[in-house]
């Protein structure tokens, strides 16, 4: 008898076998010292324990995810009940419907049995996830004890808490490549919705990846591979593709060809519960699209230690620069993969550029997504860490262009406080991320694009239109807000003080200088 059908037995089988099994005079086996035997024949439960309050005498609580955040109907749900009670006396109700037969029994590193359930079809909106105790005395089930948990429920699609779907946005699905071969093929619906895809890839002797002929079987020429745990394991990856929040995914984690399907129950062996979550860098022309990729899940560094990773095309800042929809896509892709695999022990956070703003503003933003962050080439956050400074290179650049014998290389580099004098020039074409018509993804029709004059409605290819579910729009002038202004600012004040600059280049500087229109162009005001 395979371990799910002997839970399903140990549970469904009736309140008399199961208070036999875990109850002896009133008191449950575990305090007896006969849990070790009983936990062997249980599988490890789906999540990392959690604090518990030892006053609360019934617990529930929602593992997948935040409990407003779910996402396409399905959650991971635990019950503990109170050590005195037989779990056979523990109901779950979802939406006022019955599912209590979804439980399962589960064991908890050191809290002994506990109850498990992926609660499906919950309706969109709010609904309440009931746990209950349960008598049974004359068979009449009077609820003597009751917690609930109020759930969010969101379409597949999204959106969760990023605001309104973005329009124009491009699909895509038959541009994004699969492992071994081929695409995700049209899209099904205008979210850029795909059918998931699951291949099967390894990494040969000779140190290649090739897909799996056969998903059943381990290929003769595959590697070993030895886990962080110590595991030796078939060097053999189970590789996902799918969408979710108009996003596409990736998940790839060590697998082993014929085991059995995975599910939160039954992680692949190879798997050391840890998850590597990869962002990747851009940000300019990062808006109006799906995106054909992601920061890459084959990475031979990570997965042959027995990481899983995940990534997805909207956690790459080139396709999308908007860190709100970036923390939600990640909430999506990460409760997908609990789902299917296991909620993992912990969440590393990996980027570089533009993945590091990604790392940085979610683990800030959104606790409980990252445990931690591995990041390099690292900056704070764009809307205001970087923007500022390639507005202000813009500027001055501008400014040395027009007045070319204001100001000697030197004093230009002095007054920009750049450690080089050519960052300024080439900090300044950044600037192009705040030019409503600077950088457009190739792939949005230009038709749609936005024009000053031929379509002044149009598609503003910026980092502020991009994100204007954050800023909000100007009621004055109909625009997105922009957190950007110089108004009052002394432009080479240091260089002045130090000596580097003498007063009349100061004041004239500050006179010449000028600022920055709605479209990103240079004027004097």
């Amino acid at each position: 008898m395979s371990t799910t059908r002997w839970n399903r037995v140990l549970l469904n089988t009736g309140a008399a076998a199961t208070a036999a099994l875990f109850t002896l005079s009133g008191a449950p086996l575990w305090k007896s010292g006969v849990l070790p035997a009983v936990a062997g024949t249980l599988p490890p439960a789906a999540a990392p324990e959690t604090p518990r309050d030892p006053r609360e005498p019934l617990s529930l609580e929602v593992l997948s995810t935040r409990p407003d955040t779910v996402i396409g109907g399905t959650v991971l749900v635990r019950v503990v009940p109170p050590d005195s009670v037989p779990v056979d006396r523990v109901r779950l109700e979802a939406g006022r419907e019955d599912v209590t037969d979804s439980l399962r029994l589960v064991h908890l590193d050191g809290g002994g049995p506990v109850l498990e359930s992926l609660v499906e079809g919950l309706p969109e909106g709010e609904s309440d996830l009931v746990a209950s105790v349960v008598s049974d005395e004359s068979g009449s089930d009077d609820t003597l004890d009751t917690t609930r948990v109020t759930v969010t429920n969101h379409p597949l699609t999204g959106p969760v808490f990023s605001g309104p779907h973005q329009d124009p946005f491009v699909c895509d699905t038959d541009r994004f490549p699969l492992h071994g071969g081929g695409t995700l093929g049209p899209p099904l619906d205008e979210d850029c919705s795909a059918e998931t895809v699951v291949r099967h890839m390894y990494r040969t002797t000779e140190g290649e990846w090739a897909p799996i002929p056969d998903p059943d079987r381990v290929p003769r020429d595959a590697a070993e591979t030895t886990t962080s745990t110590g595991r030796r394991v078939p060097y053999t990856v189970r590789v996902e593709t799918g969408t979710v929040n108009r996003s596409v995914y990736e998940t790839a984690m060590l697998y082993t060809p014929g085991s059995e399907a995975p599910d939160p129950w039954s992680p692949p062996e190879g798997w050391n519960r840890r998850l590597v979550y990869k962002f990747g860098g851009g940000c300019a022309g990062g808006w109006y699209v799906q995106g054909a990729r992601t920061a890459g899940v084959l990475d031979h560094g990570m997965l042959s230690r027995g990481y899983a990773v995940a990534s997805a095309s909207l956690n790459v800042f080139g396709n999308n620069c908007n860190d709100l929809l970036a923390a939600e896509t990640t909430t999506a892709v990460k409760q997908r993969f609990s789902l299917t695999h296991g909620v993992p022990d912990l969440t590393l956070g990996w980027g570089s550029s533009g993945g590091a703003y990604q790392a940085h503003q979610i683990a800030d933003n959104q606790p409980g997504l990252l445990d931690g962050v591995l990041v390099s080439q690292s900056f704070p956050d764009v809307g205001f860490s970087v923007v500022p400074v390639v507005t202000d290179a813009l500027l001055l650049h501008d400014y040395t262009r027009t007045h070319p014998d204001a100001l000697t290389r030197e004093e230009q580099r002095a007054v920009s406080g750049f450690l080089r004098w050519e960052s300024i020039g080439r900090l300044a074409e950044e600037a192009v991320r705040v030019d409503p018509r600077g950088e457009c993804p190739s792939r949005l029709p230009r038709e749609e694009r936005y024009h000053p004059v031929e379509n002044p409605d149009g598609a503003r290819c910026e980092v502020y239109a991009h994100t204007v579910n954050v800023y909000g729009l100007d009621p004055a002038t109909g625009l997105p807000r922009r957190p950007l202004d110089n108004v009052g600012v002394q432009y080479g004040l240091g260089a002045l003080l130090d000596g580097r600059i003498d007063v009349d280049r100061f004041l004239h500087l500050n006179e010449h200088i000028g600022g920055l229109d709605a479209d990103g162009r240079v004027v004097a005001e």
